[in-house]
């Protein structure tokens, strides 16, 4: 039983077994298969192995802690009330290794707790909480780079909590922990395609990094093309200044000449030389 999951990411379903879970929406997850809240479950009644992986938050964890202890305390002999015929009853817990949490705490502390395993960050795997929206890692389908599994963010605490009667069925030795670490570990299968997922990976950024080159390269070159029409009218504007003050100056000659012969005086006016031969035509 998954005590908390959904109609996307329950493993059973997914098996194409018999679906029993918890979910958050019992109303719209019946449909599915879903008998409603974690906390609505009746253990008692049910018996048997709960699987819990809760939301990483510690007030809500120590919630769950304590309804689990309500029934594990009810079956195990230490009540007024429990039957000397008791369903085994076991919860395995998974969650971050936060020691400093009061939710971790709480589970550690726990009297009904049986075996306490930590599977290290860099060696398992959890299944994508968005799974249903990539691609499978299946042999006929073309894996994108992602999967449907991803590497654990820290550390995980997994705890057996178990009454009398679940202790005498299902006992749990030191060879837990290893069943533990290959069961969250990658298949072979699963690692080649993790390998050429990484190689298609390297490759699709190198061809980003081209691709990114060449659109630069293609940018400036736009830029340059701009540029240029404004470089030939700034030079074609340089010449035109030159010409005209060439043009200026050799006009300063011309008067120069003109100043020399008296034609003309300084000021630009008639001179002495050109008024005499004025006067000689009119007589």
């Amino acid at each position: 039983f998954e005590s908390f999951a959904s109609p996307f990411n329950c493993y059973e379903m997914k098996q194409g077994g018999d679906s029993e879970y918890g979910t958050a929406f019992g109303d719209t997850d019946a449909w599915f298969g879903s008998e409603g809240s974690f906390f609505g479950v009746d253990f008692l009644s049910k018996g048997g192995c709960f699987q819990a992986n809760p939301p990483f938050a510690s007030e809500f964890m120590e919630c769950m802690y304590q309804r689990m202890h309500h029934f594990l305390s009810m079956t195990n002999g230490d009540n007024d009330t429990a039957d000397e015929e008791v369903p085994p009853i076991q919860f395995a817990i998974f969650v971050p290794a936060w020691a400093e949490s009061s939710g971790w705490q709480s589970l550690m502390s726990s009297p009904y707790l049986s075996k306490h395993c930590i599977i290290d960050q860099k060696k398992h795997y959890y299944a994508e909480g968005t799974q249903h929206r990539r691609i499978q890692r299946e042999s006929n389908a073309k894996d994108d780079g992602k999967g449907s599994y991803r590497i654990a963010s820290f550390d995980t605490s997994v705890f057996f909590l178990q009454n009398a009667a679940a202790k005498k069925k299902w006992p749990l030795d030191d060879e837990v922990q290893d069943g533990l670490e290959k069961a969250f570990a990658l298949t072979e299968d699963e690692e080649e395609v993790k390998k050429s997922s990484v190689k298609s990976k390297k490759l699709s950024q190198k061809s980003a990094h081209r691709q990114a080159k060449k659109q630069t390269a293609t940018q400036q070159k736009k830029v340059i093309k701009q540029q240029q029409p404004e470089k030939k009218k700034r030079k074609k504007k340089s010449s035109t200044a030159g010409k005209k003050k060439t043009l200026m100056s050799g006009g300063e000659d011309e008067m120069n000449i003109f100043n020399s012969l008296g034609l003309v005086d300084g000021d630009g006016n008639e001179g002495k030389q050109r008024k005499k031969s004025r006067s000689k035509k009119h007589r």
